[in-house]
């Protein structure tokens, strides 16, 4: 038997109990099977959750406005980092995302999106009520200022979720099981999705955007925005993914 049949094997004994209908013999013979399996082979039923894992794909507009051809949100700058926080895949489309992922995972970048998207509206918000507003648009254009505004928002925050996501990586590193090879379920996990990935688009193609931040008040002031902006750990849902809850610091 290859590794997914002992897998799928053990899975099928754990069902077994006499809570599901088996005797107490046949639950005792099931899990003296299902441990000389684990001990024979040296895989766990972990294993089979993440190899077997279901994906789903998710397709979201991340327009300025709902006009087909209408320009990326600023807060599309964050996306690489947020598909690496919360384990997903991303293709673009126009202005199109599609989320490729694990259920929850998926979830979990759409809500931070949300998030995201929100507390930089209403951040740009209050700095057109200041005085600092007011006297750069003396000189500068309003779609020129709110572009610095929420483009170096989104940079900063950008930073701050790519290291909260190298020291979730580092703790799930430490701390969750291990494959029946040694290597960590969490590398396990992004091995299959990145395979299941390139299944879905064979044909993808790298692709880059530019960022126009214009010097001023604006670049500073987006910038302290996306520093007080609250990113706190919400509740997980895998072994290293989770939601954020974003309000001002």
């Amino acid at each position: 038997m290859d590794k997914k049949e002992i897998l799928k094997k053990m899975k099928a004994l754990t069902s077994k109990t006499v809570d599901q209908g088996a005797t107490e013999a046949e639950a005792m013979a099931a899990a003296q099977l299902l441990k000389t399996l684990q001990d024979k082979y040296q895989v766990t039923l972990t294993e089979l959750d993440v190899t077997e894992a279901e994906y789903v794909e998710k397709v979201l507009k991340c327009g300025q406005t709902d006009y087909l051809k209408s320009p990326l949100h600023p807060v599309s700058h964050c996306w690489y980092d947020i598909q690496n926080f919360c384990q997903i895949k991303t293709v673009f489309s126009g202005n199109r995302v599609c989320l490729f992922g694990e259920p929850h995972n998926v979830e979990n970048a759409l809500y931070l999106y949300s998030l995201i998207r929100n507390s930089m509206e209403i951040e740009f918000n209050r700095y057109m009520l200041t005085s600092e507003y007011q006297y750069e648009k003396a000189f500068v254009s309003a779609n020129s200022i709110r572009a610095t505004f929420l483009n170096s928002m989104a940079k900063r925050i950008g930073i701050r979720l790519h290291s909260m996501h190298l020291a979730s990586k580092n703790e799930a590193l430490n701390n969750t099981p291990k494959a029946s090879d040694g290597t960590s379920l969490v590398v396990v996990a992004n091995r299959e999705l990145q395979k299941n990935h390139k299944i879905r688009y064979p044909r993808l193609r790298r692709g880059s955007r530019s960022m126009t931040i214009n010097s001023g008040s604006a670049k500073e002031a987006g910038r302290s925005a996306g520093d007080r902006t609250s990113l706190n750990k919400g509740v997980g849902s895998s072994s290293n993914g989770s939601t954020l809850a974003l309000g001002r610091g």
